[in-house]
């Protein structure tokens, strides 16, 4: 599936080309398309642990970004 290929990727590179911080927040988001469906995968890099948080993962809608 190509959305748990997009979030596997993230563990060697978490920032990559296309990737936007939230304004605000501690938080990215990358956009994926999977059918001509629009994704957004929603996550925080923590560099100390070398760890990738993934928050959310939501058809981009109205409620996308909601209570982050």
């Amino acid at each position: 599936m190509a959305l748990r290929g997009a979030i596997l990727a993230l563990a060697d590179q978490p920032r990559p080309a296309g990737s936007r911080k939230l304004s605000g927040q501690e938080l990215y988001r990358v956009r994926i398309r999977i059918d001509g469906v629009a994704w957004r995968i929603i996550y925080q890099v923590r560099d100390e642990e070398r760890v990738v948080l993934i928050t959310r993962v939501a058809r981009r809608d109205e409620g996308t970004y909601r209570r982050l």
